[in-house]
C-alpha cells in the first residue's frame, strides 16, 4: 500500500501544480495516463494477497509477523485497530513531520541537547527553514516539489512506523533551499556541530557497535550453511551483509508506540518466540542496541534473554554487544 499512497501524492502534486498554473488540459492527459496503472496495481495487489493467503497460517505472532512483510494494508490494519489508536498515531507522526526539516538538515542528536532544548532548537530552526521556503515561493512561486511535499506529508501523517520524518528524506534539498535562502548563519551553525567534540564521541560509539555487528556477520558466513534461517532484529542488514534468510522476532504493534503501552507490550512479549519455532530458525543473532525503534525496548531485551537462556552461544563481539545463540539443531 505505502508506494503505491507514495505514487498518488507524487500524482497529486503535480496535478495541483498543473492546476495552479491552469494548465487544466496537461494535468487531465497526466491523470488519464495514471490511471491506468493505479488500478492495475490495486489488482496486483489484491491477487498477491490472495495468493499469500497460506502464508498467514501458523501462531499469532508469526502471522503478524509475515502481515508486515507481505501486505502493508493488513499490517497498518492490524496496528490501527481503533479511533483512538488512529488520533494517537497521526498526533505522533505530526510531532515527527513538524520536526523533520530542522533534523534532517542539522545534526542537532550529535551535540548532546536535553530534550527541552533540543525542541527549543527545533523549533527555531524548523521556522526559519519554513520561512526561507515561504519566501522562495512568493519570490518564484509555487513548485511541483512544494505540492509534492504538501500531499505526501499527508499520506506519512496516517503511516503507522515510529520514525516517519525519515520518508521526508526525499525532500531534503528543498528543505536545504529554504534554510540557504534564510541565511548563512544556520549553515554556520550545522558546521559547528559536525565538529563538536559530542558528535565525534556518538559517531565513533555508531561505528564501533557496526564493527561489532560485521564481525558477527563475517561468523555467520563462514561457520553457518546458506539454508540455515535466522532470527535478527536488524533482519534486512543481516541478508545483505551475509545472504542468510532472516526474520525479525516480531513486528510489533503501534498501540505500545503511540498510545497505552501496557496492554500491548503483555500482548506482544508473550508472541516474542513465534516466528523462530514458525520458520525453524538455528539461530538468533541479537545486539545492545535491539529494539530500539520500539517503546520499551528494555523490557523487550529482558523478556528475549529467557528464550534464549538455555541457547548455546556461538559467537560473542569482543566488546560483549553482539551476539549469536543457536536456537535449534539440525
Amino acid at each position: 500500500m505505502f508506494p503505491r499512497s507514495i505514487g498518488v501524492a507524487l500524482v497529486a502534486g503535480i496535478a495541483a501544480s498543473a492546476l495552479e498554473r491552469r494548465a487544466y488540459r496537461w494535468g487531465t492527459a497526466f491523470l488519464s495516463l495514471c490511471l491506468p496503472f493505479w488500478a492495475g496495481g490495486l489488482w496486483w495487489s489484491a491477487t498477491k494477497q490472495l495468493a499469500q493467503a497460506g502464508l498467514l497460517e501458523g501462531p499469532t505472532g508469526f502471522r503478524q509477523t509475515m502481515l508486515f512483510y507481505t501486505s502493508y494494508w493488513g499490517f497498518w490494519r492490524l496496528r490501527v485497530p481503533d479511533a483512538s489508536s488512529f488520533a494517537s498515531l497521526v498526533g505522533s507522526n505530526l510531532l515527527e513531520i513538524l520536526q523533520a526539516p530542522a533534523l534532517l538538515c542539522f545534526p542537532l542528536q550529535s551535540i548532546g541537547l536535553s530534550i527541552y532544548l533540543q525542541w527549543v532548537v527545533v523549533a527555531a530552526l524548523d521556522l526559519c527553514i519554513l520561512s526561507g521556503l515561504m519566501r522562495l515561493v512568493r519570490s518564484r512561486g509555487w513548485q511541483p516539489a512544494h505540492f509534492i511535499l504538501i500531499f505526501y506529508s499527508l499520506v506519512v501523517l496516517a503511516w503507522n512506523y515510529p520514525l516517519a520524518n525519515r520518508f521526508l528524506v526525499l525532500f531534503l534539498p528543498v528543505f536545504l533551499l529554504g534554510a540557504a535562502h534564510q541565511g548563512e548563519k544556520i549553515f554556520a551553525a550545522a558546521g559547528k556541530s559536525f565538529r563538536s567534540p559530542a558528535g565525534r564521541m556518538r559517531r565513533f560509539a555508531a561505528a564501533a557497535l557496526a564493527g561489532e555487528k560485521g564481525d558477527a556477520y563475517a561468523w555467520i558466513r563462514a561457520r553457518s550453511e546458506p539454508a540455515d534461517r535466522f532470527i535478527s532484529y536488524e533482519d534486512a542488514n543481516l541478508y545483505l551483509h551475509t545472504g542468510r534468510q532472516a526474520l525479525r522476532p516480531l513486528a510489533f504493534l503501534s498501540r505500545a508506540f503511540y498510545g497505552d503501552t501496557s496492554a500491548a507490550l503483555r500482548e506482544d512479549v508473550e508472541r516474542l518466540g513465534d516466528t523462530a519455532r514458525a520458520i525453524g530458525a538455528r539461530y538468533w543473532l541479537t545486539s545492545v542496541d535491539d529494539y530500539q525503534l520500539e517503546q520499551g525496548d528494555r523490557l523487550l531485551q529482558e523478556k528475549t534473554a529467557p528464550l534464549l537462556k538455555h541457547s548455546r552461544v556461538v559467537f560473542r563481539s569482543r566488546q560483549g554487544r553482539v551476539a549469536i545463540h543457536q536456537i535449534s539443531g539440525r
